[in-house]
C-alpha cells in the first residue's frame, strides 16, 4: 500500500487500499446574471435592455478524471470543461410590438 494506490470497485479486490476508497473532484460550478428593464414606449411597444454576464464570478471548472486503474498519468487534470470557459459578458436590446 502507498501513495499510487487506488482502487476501483470491480468484482476481484486487490490488495491496494481500503475497500471503500472513493476519488471525487470538484464541484462544476457556474453563475449566470441577468439584469433587464422594459420601457413602455406607445400604446404595446416596448424597448428591452439586458445585460447578461455568463460564468459571472469566471470560476474554472476542470475535466473530471477519466481513468481507473494504477497509471497515476489517468489522475491528472487534463483540461477545462463547460460551455463557457471564461466570463462573457453580452448586451441585448429588442423592441417588440
Amino acid at each position: 500500500m502507498g501513495p499510487d494506490c487506488l482502487e476501483t470497485i470491480s468484482e476481484t479486490y486487490g490488495d491496494c487500499g481500503t475497500r471503500t476508497l472513493a476519488v471525487r473532484g470538484p464541484a462544476f460550478k457556474e453563475v449566470d446574471i441577468s439584469i433587464m428593464k422594459l420601457l413602455p414606449l406607445v400604446n404595446r411597444i416596448q424597448a428591452e435592455f439586458r445585460i447578461e454576464m455568463l460564468n459571472a464570478f469566471n470560476w474554472v471548472n476542470y475535466v473530471p478524471v477519466t481513468g481507473l486503474g494504477s497509471n497515476p498519468a489517468s489522475y491528472e487534470v487534463s483540461g477545462l470543461t463547460g460551455t463557457n470557459q471564461a466570463r462573457v459578458i453580452q448586451i441585448v436590446s429588442r423592441i417588440t410590438w
